[in-house]
């Protein structure tokens, strides 16, 4: 109760299931889904307290402008959570731990702040998730 969830894919098809399966929520006015790229959307700025993205990262036409967009659309002390796991045949350790690098440092370049990255073995490879803030002043705190 109370909360309230907007939700954007590159994938119409992904899109398509995930109103399919939360029909009822969408219905109520708990839901919201989009198609497209995020860092084309259309967002509310500093109206979310919380972002949480799993495997779409590396689809993301433009990363830094989607990042900025999300840091925008973001509340002061407002957090973001990335999550990535190798898929692909050629997934191993060292991708995983590349991504962790480099959302690291897309989210420091777009402002966020008290960034930490994660690692965490689950079949099939290697995950990583790194989160990060939006400081609540000028000051990068």
């Amino acid at each position: 109760p109370g909360v309230y969830v907007d939700g954007i894919d590159v994938s119409k098809t992904m899109k398509d299931q995930s109103t399919h399966r939360l029909n009822p929520e969408i219905e109520q006015g708990d839901v919201k889904l989009f198609a497209g790229d995020v860092a084309e959307a259309d967002f509310q700025q500093g109206h979310y307290h919380k972002v949480f993205t799993v495997n779409n990262y590396t689809l993301w036409e433009n990363k830094r402008t989607g990042l900025q967009k999300l840091y925008e659309a973001l509340v002061p002390g407002g957090r973001i959570a990335i999550t990535m796991q190798p898929r692909q045949e050629d997934a191993r350790e060292n991708k995983a731990r590349t991504f962790g690098k480099d959302i690291q440092r897309d989210l420091k370049t777009c402002g966020f702040r008290r960034i930490k990255v994660q690692y965490r073995k689950i079949s099939p490879e290697l995950a990583v998730c790194v989160t990060a803030l939006k400081p609540v002043d000028t000051h990068g705190r």
